[in-house]
C-alpha cells in the first residue's frame, strides 16, 4: 500500500461559529490523504475559538491553532503561509471556514500535480456555489479561464479555497513581507500565489470539476452569487477603489524575487512600473494582447484603468 501524502491545510477563521465545525470535519475526513489543519483565528468575538478547542481535544495531533489580532483575511492567510511546516508536509492547501469539502478533494488535487517534474506546482478548480444549507445553486463556469502572468494581473478568477500547492512554492512565498502594506493594495493570498507561480514558470493545473461546496452568505467577503447590486459595487470598487494596486504588486515581485522571475514576467512587470512615464507607454500597455483573463468585461476594465493610470 502506498504511503499517504501529507497535506497541511491553512485556514483563517473569523466569527465562523456557525459552519466551522462541519468544515473542519470535512477536511479531517479526506480519503487517502493525511490531512492536518493549521488555523489562525483573526480576532473572533463569537464561539469560534471554543469550537476549535473542542475539536482539538478530539483530534490533538491533527489540529494546530493560534490566535491573533484582526488583520483581515488577506494578511491572515499570508501570515499562515509563513507558519506552514514545510519540513513536515509535502503539499499545502487554503481553506475557508464555511465551505464543505467532498472527501476526494485533496486526493484528486494532489494526484493532478504530484508527478509533474516542475519544481513549483499549483492546483486550482471550480466550485459548487451553494446556499447556506449546502443546496447547490450552480457550478461556477471557468471553461474560459486563461493561464498566465498577465491574465492573473487582469483578474483573479480562481478561489483560494480550491488551491493545493507544493512546499517549494511555499518557500518562495515566505520571501514576502506583508505587515506594512497599505490596506487597499495588499494582494489577496490566492491572487499572489497564482501570480508568483506564473512569474517563476511554475506548473498550474486547472480542474474544470468541483469538489467543494462553497457557501454564499450575505456576510461573504467576495461578491459572486450575492446579487446584482453587490456585483456592481464590487466592479466599481475594482475599477476605482484600488488605485495603483497592480503597479504595487509588480514592484513587489521585482523587489522580492527578481532572480526567480522569467524574462517575460519581468518585462511585463517593468511595463507596468513604467507605463505612467508617457502616454505612448500607457497606450502600449493598454493595447497589450496578454491582458486577457477570459472575461471581456474584466479585460475592458483593466484597459480603462490603464488609460486612466489607475493600475
Amino acid at each position: 500500500m502506498d504511503k499517504k501524502v501529507k497535506v497541511q491545510v491553512l485556514m483563517s477563521t473569523y466569527n465562523g461559529e456557525k459552519y466551522v465545525k462541519s468544515q473542519i470535519e470535512s477536511i479531517l475526513s479526506q480519503s487517502n490523504i493525511e490531512a492536518d489543519i493549521l488555523i489562525r483565528d483573526d480576532g473572533s468575538t463569537d464561539g469560534t475559538i471554543s469550537i476549535i478547542e473542542n475539536l482539538k481535544e478530539i483530534y490533538p495531533q491533527r489540529i494546530t491553532y493560534y490566535t491573533g489580532n484582526n488583520l483581515g483575511y488577506k494578511r491572515s492567510f499570508l501570515e499562515l503561509l509563513k507558519k506552514a511546516e514545510i519540513d513536515k508536509y509535502e503539499f499545502f492547501a487554503f481553506s475557508d471556514q464555511d465551505d464543505y469539502w467532498l472527501s476526494s478533494k485533496l486526493k484528486i488535487a494532489v494526484n493532478k500535480i504530484k508527478n509533474n517534474s516542475n519544481k513549483y506546482k499549483l492546483y486550482a478548480s471550480t466550485v459548487f456555489i451553494t446556499d447556506e444549507n449546502l443546496k447547490v445553486l450552480y457550478k461556477k463556469d471557468i471553461s474560459d479561464f486563461k493561464k498566465g502572468f498577465a491574465s492573473t494581473l487582469t483578474r483573479v478568477r480562481l478561489a483560494g479555497c480550491t488551491m493545493v500547492f507544493n512546499k517549494n512554492l511555499v518557500k518562495v512565498m515566505t520571501n514576502f513581507e506583508f505587515k506594512n502594506m497599505v490596506d487597499n493594495v495588499v494582494p489577496t493570498h490566492d491572487g499572489l500565489i497564482m501570480l508568483v507561480n506564473a512569474a517563476i514558470n511554475g506548473y498550474t493545473y486547472i480542474d474544470q470539476d468541483a469538489y467543494i461546496y462553497h457557501r454564499r452568505l450575505k456576510s461573504s467577503v467576495t461578491s459572486g452569487g450575492n446579487g446584482i447590486r453587490k456585483r456592481i459595487l464590487h466592479e466599481k470598487d475594482i475599477m476605482f477603489g484600488h488605485t495603483g494596486n497592480i503597479g504595487y504588486v509588480s514592484n513587489l515581485l521585482i523587489n522580492t524575487i527578481p532572480q526567480l522571475m522569467t524574462k517575460q514576467s519581468k518585462k511585463f512587470s517593468y511595463m507596468i512600473i513604467n507605463y505612467k512615464k508617457n502616454y505612448i507607454q500607457t497606450i502600449k500597455l493598454a493595447m497589450n494582447p496578454n491582458i486577457d483573463c477570459g472575461i471581456w468585461v474584466a479585460n475592458i476594465e483593466s484597459r480603462l484603468r490603464i488609460l486612466l493610470r489607475l493600475w
